[in-house]
């Protein structure tokens, strides 16, 4: 191999990250321009793409979160745009700023520093924004204001906080919002509701029944229909309500997870993403017919999904596991597509990264399904260390995207597990529930079951094994190292979760809404049994099993894992005579919240993690 060929192929993490990161891309709703968030400058920013000269230009100038946490949205004629930012870098007490289009000139419209304000949706008479707050008892509802910000107004009134998994959508008559929320007893239970722009008439919708979890999209063009889904089949299903009658029609036969993403302009078909061994496809519905047409997309996921102004095509942001993120402009009628933004790969290419393999194992009763990364020629006889890294949520997986740590952490001639272990979305209800009322249970037999398939091949050393993952992954991790300690060699724990009782309490300042998730995972506290299952499944009290090396990465700007659940455990090692430097190792991040997509802060905390590993595994 030559010199020239050998440094092409050395995939550094700084010149990995330098490679700029795009995404969330939208078309204007009256002009032919994109918006899309970059960090192309070192950290994030908003910036156009004029669809008529191809130029790109700059929006935002240091004014927009370097970790977003929320979409940008169109004003009616694209004048300007809206999005959320946190005052505190990282904290994710968002206030609503406004962005004229194409002067860059921004201005603030909500001050609620101890409160969350996220977009809901521009009227479509630009007369009003709708948007979520959790500014009254700390219950996320929806509100709406005058675009400079003034006579806001509570529009509703629930016991718990709306969801926030699913889209606010206003009716292109402007009388009416459809949301999701929960009234029933069943905490599982999520319904369609709707109310009025001024509050009034509020009302649920539909729901299939009691358990289900229903979801909002869109509103047809000519506002008859509603786009919903619905997990009552066993799998996420797509599904049309009609107004007029109060039925509802389901599409495909939920053999696969699929999503609802728009109407077409016409209001014939449906635009669906469906979810298959980690990828993502995009399909159309006939309405009508219920006929089913793939999008000749290339394999990959396929997501990020908006009609542009004229209705006739998508904007869709593609990647896989060698290919970065771009934007596609596909053509609903001819059937075909162009990149228009496309991913940056500076003296790479995507022939010098590593494809990734999706595998499955068993464990237990079912079966896991991962995804797998292992060097380039790989040689007879080797005994390579590996990591399992698990992923965040749980109510999330893994999707065979481009991922940086893979590649750098596979270059450098590390294996890397990516389980998606039960508890997972992407393989129906009952996988996904899996782990209800069991965090720290079934999942942690999964990631155990994970390193027992790394055992069996041929070219992993069974003695040099580590796990890493970070928010629920960081969880799993600091579970695995005091549940499970004999797996390990070393472990390292990003923004994770140690006490479950801690995480309930504290967050009810930081971040309301997460209570709420953990009692419908893990139970209300005030249940009989609830308590001592939390204890049972919070690694703080079984801090002295840990044998591995253990780094723990947590920044202090962490609203959803508040910094203090690394903090109890570090201070628990020293008080059993465990040596920091020796023993473990503490990293307190200054500037992050949950994460950040600044270039400098993510090769700093990437770098943490991988010389970390390179000296203790």
């Amino acid at each position: 191999m030559s010199k020239e060929r050998k440094k092409k192929e050395d995939i550094s993490l700084e010149d990995l990250i330098a490679l700029p990161v795009q995404f969330m891309g939208n078309p204007g709703r009256t002009s032919r321009r994109i918006c899309f968030a970059s960090n192309k400058t070192g950290r994030m920013e908003l910036h156009l793409l004029d669809l008529e000269t191809q130029e790109f230009s700059q929006l935002s100038n240091g004014e927009y979160p370097i970790s977003p946490v929320g979409w940008h949205k169109w004003a009616p004629d694209d004048t300007y745009l809206l999005f959320p930012k946190d005052p505190i870098q990282g904290n994710e007490k968002n206030d609503i700023y406004k962005i004229s289009v194409p002067d860059g000139r921004v201005t603030q419209i909500t001050n609620t520093p101890e409160s969350s304000d996220d977009l809901g949706e521009v009227s479509h008479d630009g007369k009003w924004i709708v948007f979520r707050s959790d500014r009254v008892e700390g219950i996320d509802q929806l509100f709406r204001m005058r675009p400079d910000g003034t006579e806001v107004t509570q529009l509703t009134e629930h016991t718990r906080p709306i969801s926030f998994w699913s889209d606010v959508s206003i009716s292109p008559d402007d009388e009416w919002i459809a949301y999701t929320a929960n009234e029933s007893e069943n905490l599982q239970n999520i319904d369609v509701w709707v109310v009025k722009m001024d509050g009034s008439d509020r009302k649920k919708l539909f729901g299939v029944q009691d358990g289900s979890k229903e979801l909002v999209r869109a509103w047809s063009r000519d506002g008859t229909m509603l786009l919903v889904s619905s997990d009552y089949a066993g799998t996420d299903q797509a599904g049309v309500y009609f107004l007029n009658s109060g039925n509802v029609k389901w599409f495909g036969e939920a053999s696969a997870p699929e999503s609802p993403v728009k109407f077409t302009a016409d209001g014939k078909q449906i635009i669906v993403g469906r979810d298959i061994d980690a990828e993502q496809k995009l399909l159309l519905y006939d309405i009508k017919t219920g006929e089913e047409t793939t999008l000749d997309i290339p394999s990959g996921f396929a997501g990020a999904v908006y009609t542009t102004f004229d209705g006739n095509h998508l904007l869709v942001g593609h990647q896989d596991s060698t290919h970065r993120m771009r934007f596609i402009l596909y053509d609903l009628i001819k059937h075909s597509f162009e990149e228009v933004i496309p991913a940056e790969y500076g003296r790479f290419s995507p022939e010098d990264f590593l494809p990734d393999e999706y595998i499955s194992y068993p464990s237990g009763d079912t079966t896991v399904h991962a995804i797998l990364y292992r060097p380039k020629n790989l040689k007879r006889g080797v005994k390579l260390p590996a990591i399992v890294v698990p992923h965040g949520g749980p109510t999330g997986h893994y999707i065979r995207v481009f991922l940086d740590d893979a590649q750098v952490l596979a270059n450098e001639g590390y294996v890397l597990l990516y389980p998606n272990v039960r508890g997972s979305t992407g393989y129906g209800v009952e996988f996904r529930d899996a782990c209800l009322n069991d965090w720290g249970g079934k999942d942690l037999d999964d990631v155990e079951a994970g390193v027992e398939y790394l055992r069996s091949l041929d070219y992993v050393n069974p003695d040099r094994i580590g796990i890493h993952g970070g928010s629920y992954g960081g969880y799993l991790t600091f579970m695995a190292v005091t549940k499970k300690p004999d797996l390990w060699k070393a472990a390292s724990a990003w923004m994770g979760i140690t006490s479950l009782k801690h995480l309930h309490e504290k967050c009810k300042e930081t971040f309301p809404a997460l209570p709420y998730y953990l009692e419908e995972q893990m139970g209300k506290p005030e249940d009989e049994g609830v308590l001592e299952l939390w204890e049972d499944r919070s690694a703080i009290n079984f801090v002295k099993n840990m044998s591995a090396k253990l780094q723990m990465i947590h920044a202090e700007n962490d609203p959803r894992c508040p910094i203090e659940q690394s903090e109890m455990f570090r201070d628990r090692l020293v008080e059993l005579g465990r040596k920091e430097g020796e023993d473990f190792e503490y990293v307190h991040l200054t500037e992050e919240g949950h994460g950040s997509f600044d270039k400098d802060q993510r090769v700093r905390m990437m770098r943490h993690v991988f010389d970390f590993f390179n000296r203790n595994l």
